[in-house]
């Protein structure tokens, strides 16, 4: 027979649950403080945090293109879009970064990487549409604009999506 306590209970000293089939905490009981070192949580328990990257060659010029980065497993949270340049932009020469979730535009505005930025320097785009279901697809479009004469465009682009996939 099960024993009920309607009061805050206190225990000092060890309590064995050796024999117990399961125990059951309250929803978000459990903090990351709670777990020790090398628990071995199955990664279907945890948000899994993933890097989706289209890169070009780092000394050359950006190129047009557009490129399926990452098709989602499970539902999840796209947190951050950024782009990093091996090399600026000089003069009107820039390079525009969108990125796509099945076709349309998830961020506010696409973004340029222009003459504004240096090189290695992380420019952010913003998210306006942050949520992800299973089955979708990111893609990265790249466009470039080629400026006046003698402008030269940023080389190496680098462009990251950064995505918070949930546990099944």
């Amino acid at each position: 027979m099960a024993t009920s306590f309607d009061e805050a209970v206190r225990f000092r000293g060890t309590v064995n649950l050796s024999g117990a089939e399961s125990v059951q905490h309250k929803a978000q009981s459990v903090r990351a403080t709670d777990i020790v070192d090398g628990a071995n949580v199955p990664a279907t328990k945890l948000v899994t945090r993933i890097h989706a990257v289209l890169a070009q060659d780092v000394g050359a010029d950006a190129e047009a293109q557009e490129r399926i980065v990452y098709q989602a497993n499970l539902a999840g949270t796209i947190r951050e879009v950024y782009a990093t340049p091996a090399a600026a932009a000089t003069g009107t020469a820039k390079a525009t970064i969108d990125v796509n979730r099945n076709g349309s535009s998830i961020l506010t505005a696409a973004f340029d990487v222009d003459s504004g930025h240096s090189a290695y320097q992380k420019v952010a785009g913003s998210v306006n549409s942050a949520a992800l279901s299973a089955g979708q697809a990111l893609s990265i479009s790249i466009t470039k604009d080629d400026g006046g004469t003698g402008d030269d465009l940023p080389k190496g682009i680098a462009v990251t999506i950064v995505i918070d996939e949930n546990g099944s």
